[in-house]
């Protein structure tokens, strides 16, 4: 029996030491990132969704001139009864405004009469020919 019990260590270590260096060459596997398999098969569709609306055309653009001021255009989308407002334009074009009134709204670009030609350089400006008044003389004297 001594000598099986022999035989069966020797066997044993003759075992581990034959697997030692698979067991390292595992352990630096188990290590490293995953290598991704092939990609499966595609999956199922899912379900459509809802239609967008159809873009604009040129066709269905349209520019507003301002009746009080024509130097404000408006660019607006139109689809049927539905309106959007894009942008409101305003254009730096002069607009003789005729003699000054103080109780009177100017806009950058009015033009006044008061001892000479004035053009409003800013939005609510003072009277003309006050320092800092957002007025600028163009031509001096009366017209």
């Amino acid at each position: 029996m001594a000598n099986t019990a022999a035989v069966a260590d020797i066997v044993a270590l003759t075992v581990k030491a034959a697997l030692a260096p698979l067991r390292e060459r595992i352990a630096v596997l188990e290590t490293r990132a995953a290598v991704p398999g092939p990609p499966g098969p595609a999956g199922a569709d899912g379900a459509n969704g809802t239609n967008g609306a159809d873009g604009l055309g040129l066709d269905q653009l349209r520019a507003v001139q301002d009746p009080a001021d024509p130097r404000v255009v408006t660019l607006q989308a139109v689809r049927g009864d539905e309106v959007k407002t894009l942008s409101t334009l305003r254009f730096a074009i002069p607009q003789f405004c005729g003699a000054y009134k103080a109780d009177r709204t100017y806009q950058p670009g009015d033009q006044v009469q008061q001892n000479g030609l004035w053009v409003c350089e800013t939005a609510a400006p003072g009277r003309p020919g006050a320092p800092e008044s957002g007025w600028r003389l163009q031509v001096k004297g009366t017209l």
